[in-house]
C-alpha cells in the first residue's frame, strides 16, 4: 500500500512541473520492484552555472523498510524543491538533486525490517 502512494506522489511531482525533474528507474528488483530514481535540476541553458558542472546532491530514503519516517522527510524535500519557493530556485539552479526516494522497495512491500528478499543487510553490502 505505501508503495503504491509513493509511486502515485512520484508521478504526481514528477508531472507538476515537467522542466524541473526527470524520472528515471535505476532498476528492477529481485521481487520485480522498479526503484526509480528523480534528478531535479533546472534544464534551462540560460542559467549561469552549465549542468555538468554544478556539485551534486544524493539523497536516499528507506534503505531499512521500517524507518518510516524518511518517507516524510522525503515528501517534505520533493515538495520543497518543486515549489515556486525562491530559495528552492536557487537550489535547483545551483545544483543537481539525485534523489531514490525508496532504496528498498521489496523491504517496504514484503515488511522486512533490515533485510532483502534474499535475506542479507543491504545496509552491510555496499560494494
Amino acid at each position: 500500500m505505501f508503495l503504491i502512494k509513493m509511486k502515485r506522489n512520484m508521478s504526481i511531482i514528477s508531472f507538476k512541473i515537467v522542466s524541473y525533474i526527470i524520472r528515471k528507474t535505476l532498476c528492477t528488483t529481485l521481487a520485480d520492484n522498479s526503484l526509480d530514481y528523480l534528478t531535479i535540476t533546472t534544464q534551462d541553458k540560460s542559467t549561469n552555472k552549465k549542468y555538468a558542472l554544478r556539485p551534486s546532491v544524493i539523497l536516499m530514503a528507506r534503505v531499512h523498510p521500517g524507518e518510516c519516517v524518511s518517507s516524510y522527510m522525503m515528501k517534505g524535500v520533493l515538495d520543497f524543491l518543486t515549489s515556486n519557493n525562491d530559495e528552492a530556485k536557487f537550489l535547483r539552479n545551483n545544483f543537481v538533486f539525485k534523489i531514490i526516494p525508496m532504496l528498498n522497495p521489496d523491504g517496504v512491500v514484503n515488511g522486512n525490517y533490515r533485510y532483502l528478499v534474499v535475506k542479507f543487510q543491504n545496509f552491510f553490502s555496499w560494494v
